[in-house]
């Protein structure tokens, strides 16, 4: 009962969401994006840093009959729950990472463009927690 309690009690943890390129005409590309969104998801859960990267959290793109639109919907329905975004190398020539950098941007929330920036952020946001 004692650890319950510490669990259910403990603060809240900021989130961060990892923008990056995901879909593309051919399948070396789209595995190219997913290794290096999975790369930086990998550091970042080393730094401890709690974060969401769809490209872990969902099938390949191309491998599900999920739309692209639903996938959009979840993904912009996960920022809004999150602290800040991530953008990882080719978010700029993507329109879902421009989507989603949008969405945080009305939001307030701030956006990093390093994996070194969001573990930064990662520790003055817990600092304000703590």
């Amino acid at each position: 009962m004692e650890q319950l309690h510490k669990d259910l009690n403990s603060p809240r943890l900021p989130m961060g969401y990892l923008s990056g390129p995901m879909s593309a005409e051919d399948a070396l590309t789209r595995n190219r994006h997913r290794f290096a969104a999975l790369e930086a998801s990998t550091l970042l859960w080393e730094a401890e840093v709690l974060h969401y990267c769809p490209h872990a959290n969902s099938p390949i793109i191309g491998n599900s009959d999920v739309g692209y639109e639903s996938w959009m919907a979840m993904d912009l329905e996960v920022i809004r729950r999150c602290d800040y975004l991530l953008m990882i190398d080719g978010w700029n020539n993507s329109p879902g990472c421009l989507r989603e950098m949008n969405v945080a941007l009305n939001l307030h929330l701030p956006v990093v463009y390093s994996v070194e920036a969001a573990i930064e952020l990662d520790r003055q946001l817990k600092a304000k927690v703590a």
